[in-house]
């Protein structure tokens, strides 16, 4: 048997013969995870007290130092005791380590497969000679940037921001090596959960087929093409242009009303920033430019303009930081994570690129308050970094309760305090705090606590294969009106069209309370008649929103698609139990109310608002009990997530509008 030794890398036990090396890896390691049979060698001496490790993979167990046999989904010793089990996938490792060691192995699976030695199959005892090895891959090696540098470079926009969120471990989704994504990765909406549209969509559809009503879509399992080397901006001066300050007035006023839900900057240094954009025009640092041009971005699709440009403009200035997990990288992605809410861009998926956020504000401890207390730290920078945090935090439970995806961060982790209200006040609040005395701060803090609110009822009635506890939706339903209570103080007018956006928030919590009862074929009859009348009050408040000559914002919009199907799929209820709490008139006008607000809307760059508004339409006749309604093909396309709700389509999960890049 013939040995073989490397001076460039090291591969574990090189000191032993090919043989040897092939039987102890491949009893630790499965090379391949495409293999049609596993295998495990019995352990020697040597290697046991790491088995008996990896066997102790039960949190109890590990505390009481008792053996764990690491049964799924609980091992023997938690299921003899009757006490919850906490089974981690795999070892517990940081997302960097399991990173680093899927790196490692792919180094490996190259080498032994060059040298031609099949991993997936037993050893035959054969020499084989390994060549001289390559260097194994370093931590530096493993940084993102370097992965998506190339992508730059070709101004190829989809792979950059696909890479740009690279999210491990991602099984088989991703080819370290070539850097592409497989036909059979995994799609990209594979995680709905029950908190998501598709309950609605699916009770909707059944009572759609009893009375023959059918939606369907010709765009159905059609992927929309998107064509990522658009229009290409050099660095030029036209660059650094931006369009004269009262054309972006109202964009400007769009985002400072967006961002009293995630407080990533205040109103005073958001003025400051866009007097120095104006003033030292090409000047201004990259971030700076960054910054200005993703609030314009977010302004624009807020208010339905076409906002590529800005966007585009905002890529050509992000980082190129050679350090993934900084501060100022965190906040350049916050800024996308926002944006991405509200366009559906190939790449730029709202779950990865917030959960990268979200890693990376765990790395730098923005969430524990020994972290503030840093001497070295600036005021100012402290102050900013809490704005981050919370800004973090409400996206994630925001797309948490709309998606049905897991929360990034639970709230028992974190005891960061508030940040400072927009005068300056000298008073920080802590988490556990808020509820006795952090009224006094700034209406985003109102916000963050309502998205603590959503925390609670996702952790009450949204957990797998957890019943909730008795009488736990009254008990969440009165903290929900304590905290509207505390509104009151922003009662005055030059509050008027926030407080309204926040009694929307209210409605629609109150709904997401109540709507797990939506699936059970014993639901109950207080869930219907609450989720009946919070729709039909929140068709009536964007009514009035519009009526005030507000802008309807995206959100808005998405909104009242959601909660007019909520209001129909409720009525039915209703009245298949024998209730006729509100009357077939005042449905019928709800349904109309909500289609008059979406045909304000029609004339926007948004593309599938044509199609709802038929759809709309045909529920009006179907509710009003009419016959000859035809049945609506939706010719024009709706991006990501079609409108289709025979197919359970998820409604929440992207955004209905059309992506249009410049031409």
């Amino acid at each position: 048997m013939q040995e073989t030794h490397s001076n460039q890398g090291q591969l574990p036990s090189t000191s032993q013969s090919t043989e040897e090396f092939e039987n102890n890896a491949s009893s630790r390691v499965s090379f391949s995870p495409k293999s049609d049979f596993a295998f495990q060698l019995k352990p020697t001496q040597r290697q046991r007290p790491v088995s008996r490790r990896a066997l102790r993979a039960c949190t109890r167990c590990h505390v009481r130092r008792t053996k764990c046999d690491a049964k799924r989904p609980r091992c023997s010793s938690c299921l003899k005791a009757g006490s919850e089990c906490i089974m981690p996938d795999g070892f517990l490792m940081t997302e960097q380590d399991s990173y680093n060691l899927a790196c490692r192995v792919q180094w490996l699976e190259n080498i032994l497969s060059e040298a031609g030695i099949n991993a997936s199959a037993l050893p035959t005892g054969a020499s084989v000679t390994i060549p001289t090895l390559p260097s194994s891959p370093s931590n530096s090696e493993c940084d993102e940037s370097e992965l998506i540098s190339s992508y730059l470079r070709e101004k190829d926009l989809t792979s950059y921001l696909h890479a740009l969120i690279l999210d491990f471990p991602l099984p088989l989704s991703i080819d370290l090596q070539n850097q592409s994504f497989p036909e059979n990765c995994l799609p990209q909406n594979h995680y709905i959960g029950p908190s998501s549209g598709s309950v609605i969509a699916d009770c909707l559809s059944r009572e759609a087929k009893r009375s023959g009503f059918t939606v369907t879509s010709s765009f159905f399992n059609k992927e929309r093409l998107f064509n990522p080397i658009l229009t290409d901006i050099s660095f030029s001066e036209t660059l650094y242009l931006f369009p004269d300050r009262d054309s972006i007035h109202l964009i400007l006023i769009a985002v400072i009303h967006h961002f009293v839900s995630f407080p990533i900057i205040n109103l005073k240094t958001l003025a400051d920033l866009f007097n120095k954009v104006y003033e030292n025009g090409s000047a201004n640092s990259a971030y700076q430019l960054y910054e200005a041009n993703m609030c314009l971005a977010i302004g624009s699709s807020l208010l339905g303009k076409d906002s590529f440009e800005y966007f585009w403009k905002a890529i050509q200035f992000f980082s190129k930081s050679q350090s993934p997990y900084s501060f100022e990288y965190m906040r350049e992605l916050l800024y996308m994570g926002i944006y991405s809410l509200l366009e559906s861009i190939p790449g730029l998926e709202s779950y990865g690129i917030i959960r990268k956020v979200g890693t990376i504000a765990i790395a730098l401890g923005l969430h524990r308050e020994v972290t503030y207390r840093n001497s070295d730290i600036p005021s100012s920078l402290t102050e900013l970094m809490r704005r981050c945090f919370w800004s973090f935090y409400a996206l994630d439970r925001l797309l948490a309760s709309t998606t049905g995806r897991p929360v990034g961060l639970s709230d028992s982790s974190i005891d960061v305090q508030m940040f400072s209200s927009i005068s300056d006040v000298e008073e920080n609040t802590s988490f556990a705090e808020l509820n006795a005395n952090g009224w006094n701060l700034e209406l985003s803090v109102h916000v963050i606590h309502l998205r603590r609110l959503t925390s609670d009822i996702l952790n009450e009635l949204y957990q797998a294969n957890v019943t909730p506890k008795k009488g736990i939706q009254q008990q969440l339903h009165t903290k929900l009106d304590e905290w509207k209570c505390e509104l009151k103080q922003y009662a005055d007018a030059s509050h008027g069209s926030m407080r309204t956006y926040l009694e929307l928030e209210y409605l629609e919590n109150l709904m997401l309370i109540y709507r797990p009862t939506i699936a059970s074929t014993q639901s109950e009859v207080s869930a219907c008649v609450i989720c009946l009348s919070s729709a039909s009050s929140w068709i009536k408040n964007a009514g009035i929103i519009h009526q005030r000559g507000i802008p309807l914002l995206k959100p808005i919009i998405k909104g009242i698609i959601i909660t007019a199907f909520t209001l129909v799929w409720a009525y039915f209820t209703c009245k298949e139990k024998g209730l006729f709490i509100f009357s077939q008139s005042a449905v019928v006008s709800d349904v109309d109310c909500a289609w008059r607000s979406l045909r304000s809307v029609e004339d926007k760059n948004w593309k599938g608002i044509s199609g709802v508004i038929a759809v709309l339409e045909n529920l009006r006749n179907w509710i009003s009990g009419k016959t000859d309604y035809e049945v609506h093909m939706i010719d024009d396309a709706m991006t990501l997530e079609e409108f289709d709700i025979d197919n359970h389509i998820n409604l929440w999960l992207k955004d209905f509008a059309g992506f249009k890049g410049p031409t």
